[in-house]
């Protein structure tokens, strides 16, 4: 006598719906990130794809369970399906995680004496949401201005080749010169899933050298996340190690001996 196996119905419908989740969670991003789809969109879309995957997710551990026992078909379907859930499901978790770790802010600067302009229109009609520099230093201790030993043209320069190098879309530049003491930068920089922050960096010159004040802000999240707070102090490091080898490139006598000299306000 024949012994039929039968193919898990958990599953099978555990792999169709972990598919499905991932397929539109993948299409939803490049649409997002190609600007065919509005953010709004791309918020509904995320969470109805995060309640497929969920019920993907159940549905493939259920099966796990009615496998182990009945030794019916259908291990791989349900593997398929638990771990499309898990990945639609893993930006949703770490979204969570770092929002506990960090204020529900969307703006962040070096300086909050200073307001550094935006140029996005969606960025000037937000309501911006802010907490005190002490505060955000606690968060972020590089989150300061920086004051170097160089004319602001040169930082000026050198500000604007490393933000082409972090891939930014620059939309606005106003150099210094030898009347406006002050230049600035304006960028945009795309987040993994489509998401626009801009970024404003001011470069004033300081007597005989430079200080650079440094915003970033999100034009569609109320909540960064941490994101704009680390892009400002990874950004800072960066150019903290730039203006340091442009300034051991240029001293002629004891170079070793005499770096660059940079420190916050």
């Amino acid at each position: 006598m024949r012994i039929r196996i039968r193919t898990s119905k958990l599953s099978t419908w555990a792999r169709v719906l972990g598919l499905i989740a991932l397929s539109s969670f993948i299409l939803a991003i490049f649409l997002h990130r190609e600007q065919n789809i509005t953010s709004e969109t791309f918020h509904l879309i995320f969470l109805i794809t995060s309640a497929i995957a969920l019920l993907a997710l159940v549905l493939g551990l259920a099966a796990y369970i009615q496998l182990w026992f009945s030794g019916d078909k259908g291990w791989k379907r349900a593997s398929i399906g638990t771990i499309a859930g898990i990945i639609c499901l893993t930006p949703l978790i770490y979204g969570a995680v770092e929002a506990k770790k960090y204020p529900n802010i969307s703006d962040v600067s070096t300086n909050e004496n200073i307001k550094i302009s935006l140029i996005s229109t969606i960025a000037k009609k937000k309501n911006i949401k802010a907490i005190s520099q002490n505060e955000l230093l606690i968060i972020f201790p590089n989150l300061i201005d920086r004051n170097y030993p160089l004319n602001n043209e040169i930082v000026f320069a050198l500000v604007e080749k490393l933000m082409i190098k972090n891939g930014w879309e620059i939309i606005n530049k106003q150099a210094p010169n030898e009347i406006k003491k002050t230049g600035q930068i304006n960028a945009l920089e795309k987040t993994l899933f489509g998401w626009r922050d801009e970024i404003a960096i001011l470069i004033t010159a300081n007597g005989e050298g430079s200080t650079i004040s440094m915003r970033s802000t999100s034009l569609v999240a109320e909540n960064d996340l941490g994101t704009n707070g680390k892009r400002i102090e990874i950004f800072l490091l960066d150019l903290d190690e730039s203006i340091n080898k442009y300034s051991s490139k240029t001293l002629t006598l004891e170079p070793a001996a005499t770096p660059a000299i940079i420190t916050g306000n």
